[in-house]
């Protein structure tokens, strides 16, 4: 990613209600109770869902293709305060570092308080999208997040598979988590990005066991995997997720979690 932040370079409170409305979700069938998108028009050549389709377009237009001069200026005013180039990485370091400490949230608060406005931006941006795709629908916000790690989804208006970038082990779900986490801290969007954050999670988790090619659609996971995977990930805690997330390059219950790492000072962008 140069100058800018984008869904394929992610992108201790409890989930509370709203994990109970995310679970009911997990009994769905393929994958976490896909949406039609019947009001959306339709897409000559787009395979898998509709809506979850357009999420992840508008996303990548939001942020990346037709991004406002102010989301560009807020991104690369947080790129620069951790040392541009690697600064992703950076911030997922600084992230993990203060996360292994006694004294965790406080080092990595005070470190990111310098730019919470243009955090707040990043925010507003991203979550407007959300907002604008699904409403209320946390079910089926949850579904896209299901199968864009499964890379189920193709937009022709888009180049290649709607998943993370990086095989078989995207660091940017991490990066994702670091990010969410310090708009959560500073109070930027925190209730939204906590019931987001178990979705990057499940992303993650799927995407982990299914590795799937970024260069055309792969066919969906069991449902009986989405659906344990759904059931762990989606009621985790603020806390839990933290915990999670010191696993790499996968999560600790599959083969490679907690391996050789995948974060470091030279992680390949």
């Amino acid at each position: 990613m140069e100058g800018h932040i984008n869904r394929r370079r992610m992108l201790g409170v409890t989930a509370g209600a709203a994990a109970v409305a995310l679970l009911g979700a997990a009994n769905a069938p393929q994958s976490l109770a896909a949406s039609v998108g019947a009001d959306l028009p339709p897409v000559p050549g787009m395979l898998g869902d509709r809506r979850a389709n357009e999420l992840w377009y508008q996303f990548d237009k939001a942020t990346w293709h037709e991004a406002s001069q102010e989301f560009k200026d807020a991104w690369a005013a947080v790129k620069a305060y951790f040392g541009g180039g690697d600064a992703e990485m950076a911030m997922v370091l600084a992230w993990m570092e203060d996360m292994k400490s006694a004294a965790y949230p406080a080092g990595y608060i005070g470190l990111v308080t310098p730019i919470k406005e243009p955090l707040r931006v990043v925010s507003r941006v991203q979550i407007e999208v959300f907002n604008r795709v699904y409403g209320r629908n946390t079910s089926g916000l949850a579904s896209a997040f299901a199968d864009f790690g499964q890379g189920v989804l193709y937009d022709p208006r888009m180049p290649g598979v709607h998943s993370m970038n990086g095989s078989p082990a995207p660091a940017g779900y991490h990066i994702w988590h670091a990010i969410l986490r310090a708009q959560t801290f500073l109070g930027i969007d925190a209730q939204k990005w906590c019931q987001i954050d178990p979705m990057v999670g499940l992303g993650w988790a799927l995407q982990s066991i299914a590795k799937p090619s970024q260069t055309q659609v792969n066919p969906p996971l069991p449902r009986d995997v989405v659906r344990s995977q759904s059931r762990k990930w989606l009621s985790m805690s603020s806390a839990r997720l933290d915990h999670a997330f010191l696993s790499q390059p996968y999560p600790e219950d599959i083969p490679g979690g907690s391996g050789t790492p995948m974060i470091n000072s030279r992680a390949a962008r």
